[in-house]
């Protein structure tokens, strides 16, 4: 039996039956009699935790923010038709839709989480909700810079629906201290929920089934990835001596059972939709100049010539490139059982390999490489044989340089993170690597947008501290392009 997808069908399960039940409760504060004594009046955390998982990986790792923005500017994928996004047309409801999402969505379920253990002494249970509530606040961090924080989960419960917006940078350094505090906050041999809920509801951690020591290595590789934004020498050997990631086995990811609703978002919409995306030809034309083996898995040939041909980002809807001349995104990725990536091995061995050679921390460089290269290929089942050929090519074997070392780790970052649009667009601000340049028939003078703008609605509930925000950032009316505190210019 399929110990996995058993569990998570029966959770499904009782996740639509506990919808029910909440929908049609009915109290009377003067009678008793339509007080239903079947319906929960209050969702506990072998709830909460699953529902924030499934919502905040389909909010960031879905079809609206990644495959719709992210992964198009990082030009991973490209549009072949309603190409305004690619052409960076950006209007004043740009961000609307993602905000409300994030703000209303898994990130309430995640603070409930981290409230609800810590009221019941479940130390465990509110290490996880703090590592994914940090999670879900770098993203959007990374996403529009200084946001609402301290203030932002309160609510009308505590009469504040307007919440002042915190420093970026700050909220990064609180984030960094969280991410420590939950991860020395584990007991490892504890485990996150207690047996009862086992059999019953199925195993309600989606990522790792309870295993809490790989939690702590998510805690710190996380903690790795934001500590290599800032470029901090300090936190980046704390957090890879604590323990990161040490195999693909550590991976933070959500395996899709296949069926709907549980299925990778990005299958039935690239299948439902098969015109509008294809992949771009700036991986494929890098995948070909590395002589790289992930070509055929991250693009089909093009149906008409048979040969690999990616499609220009930025083009107007009239390119006069048809249908079938340009290769499909990989049917490796329009799989429903193709899992989501929180965060890969393959990510956190290329970060130690550049704290390495940053002298950020100890480990040897070549080895964390191509480690990284070989976690990537691995993914997809490419042979050791191809992977070893792969590494022994001079454009890939690692250089002897610091320069060089560290456009090659950028590169293939680049390439590891395919279908991981708002990492690898991140990385790639920060890095600047590999030379992207912004499709002809763009609309913002050839620069690739480097921030999201912030959301319309905010300017009719909350204008005076967006407009405080705004000024503070040096933010002018096209913010989009003004970079993030950890961006280099």
């Amino acid at each position: 039996m399929n110990t996995k997808r058993t569990t998570h069908r029966s959770l499904a399960a009782v996740l639509v039956v506990a919808v029910g039940l909440g929908a049609s409760a009915c109290t009377e504060d003067f009678t008793g009699i339509n007080t239903n004594p079947n319906a929960p009046t209050d969702v506990g955390v072998q709830y909460l935790l699953p529902a924030g998982i499934v919502g905040g990986v389909t909010s960031l790792l879905g079809t609206g923010f990644d495959r719709g923005t992210a992964s198009v500017w990082v030009q991973h994928y490209a549009r072949l038709q309603y190409g305004s996004i690619d052409r960076y047309e950006i209007d004043g409801s740009f961000s609307d839709g993602l905000w409300a999402t994030l703000y209303t969505g898994a990130l309430v379920d995640f603070d409930a989480v981290v409230q609800k253990a810590a009221e019941r002494g479940q130390a465990n249970q509110e290490a996880v909700g703090r590592i994914l509530r940090a999670w879900m606040f770098h993203n959007m961090v990374d996403l529009w810079g200084d946001i609402p924080y301290t203030e932002a989960l309160g609510g009308l419960a505590a009469g504040n629906i307007t919440p002042t917006y915190d420093d970026a940078q700050s909220i990064y350094s609180a984030l960094l201290a969280e991410l420590s505090a939950a991860s020395s906050q584990i007991a490892p041999m504890d485990g996150l929920f207690p047996d009862v809920f086992r059999g019953t509801v199925g195993n309600p951690d989606l990522i790792y089934e309870g295993d809490m020591y790989k939690w702590q290595r998510f805690a710190n590789s996380l903690r790795l990835r934001m500590a290599m934004r800032l470029m901090s020498a300090s936190e980046a050997s704390s957090a890879i001596s604590a323990g990161v990631f040490q195999s693909r086995d550590d991976e933070a990811k959500l395996q899709w059972l296949g069926s709907p609703p549980n299925e990778n978002p990005m299958a039935p919409a690239f299948i439902a939709r098969p015109g509008d995306f294809r992949i771009s030809a700036a991986m494929v034309d890098g995948l070909i100049a590395h002589n790289d083996p992930r070509l055929s898995i991250y693009a089909d040939p093009a149906r008409e010539t048979g040969e690999f041909r990616g499609m220009p980002n930025g083009m107007s809807d009239s390119h006069g490139i048809e249908f079938e001349q340009v290769s499909r995104v990989g049917k490796w990725f329009l799989r429903p059982t193709t899992p989501s990536w929180i965060q890969s091995y393959a990510e956190v061995a290329l970060l130690q390999a550049e704290a390495a050679v940053r002298g950020y921390a100890g480990g040897d460089a070549r080895s964390l490489y191509e480690a990284g290269i070989r976690a990537s290929m691995e993914t997809y089942d490419i042979s050791s044989d191809d992977i070893d050929a792969y590494l022994a090519q001079p454009m890939v074997a690692f250089a002897s340089d610091m320069d060089t070392q560290l456009a090659q780790i950028a590169q293939q970052m680049w390439f590891a993170l395919y279908d991981q649009g708002p990492e690898a667009w991140a990385y790639f601000r920060r890095a600047d690597h590999p030379g992207l340049v912004a499709g002809p028939d763009n609309l913002n003078n050839g620069l690739i947008p480097v921030r999201l703008p912030y959301p319309q609605s905010e300017e009719s509930v909350n204008n005076a501290n967006l407009s405080a925000a705004q000024s503070a950032q040096g933010l002018g009316s096209e913010p989009w392009n003004n970079r993030l505190f950890w961006d280099p210019s």
